[in-house]
């Protein structure tokens, strides 16, 4: 299987850490924000 790597553009970067954001503040739980947006990232490349 091939792999290719995808560069996020800063925009692209900055929503992710708003989700993650949103994630944290909605669940009290870093570490799931963390590991959701991390194969959120992993998923789009």
């Amino acid at each position: 299987m091939k792999k290719y790597r995808v560069k996020l553009s800063s925009e692209a970067e900055e929503s992710l850490y708003k989700i993650q954001d949103y994630i944290t503040l909605s669940s009290l739980n870093v570490d799931f924000a963390h590991a959701f947006v991390a194969d959120l990232r992993h998923y789009t490349r």
